[in-house]
């Protein structure tokens, strides 16, 4: 998801800098929105890949919690989605699905409850889900439904 390495590129550059809310009172502000419903998935990744997506759940109320704060300050804050698929990810696509199944099915033998070693292999399994999150359009339709 996005640019690869972009953070390392400028995250010591003087392009990138904090801001206090109060610095964006009564301004207009666009979000990736993307962004805060991957980040709110992260928390609980296993649940986001076997659960279907609801307008009460967790990733869609972190959103939601993240627009109120926005509001709150006095910040007007517009929401932007990703674009279509690109085409030239098309070839990889089913390779990812492939990789996702077999991903999916072993991480749930790492979290297999009478493993002994559960606690250490937890934290593999929690990675695994991680890497396979993906925003889809779906997930963003009972966004903007809530």
């Amino acid at each position: 998801m996005g640019f690869t390495s972009l953070y390392s590129l400028y995250g010591k550059s003087k392009v990138l800098k904090s801001i206090s809310f109060s610095a964006l009172n009564s301004k207009t502000l666009a979000i990736d929105a993307s962004m805060w419903l991957y980040r709110g998935a992260l928390n609980n990744a296993r649940k986001f890949l076997e659960e279907p997506t609801t307008p009460n759940s967790e990733h869609i109320m972190f959103v939601i919690k993240k627009v109120k704060q926005f509001i709150d300050r006095n910040v007007n804050p517009i929401l932007v989605f990703d674009g279509h698929r690109l085409p030239i990810k098309s070839p990889r696509n089913p390779i990812k699905t492939l990789e996702y199944a077999k991903d999916l099915d072993a991480s749930a033998q790492l979290m297999a409850p009478d493993d002994p070693k559960r606690k250490d292999k937890e934290k593999n399994a929690t990675k695994i889900f991680q890497s396979h999150i993906h925003i889809t359009p779906y997930v963003i339709h009972v966004f903007i439904e809530v």
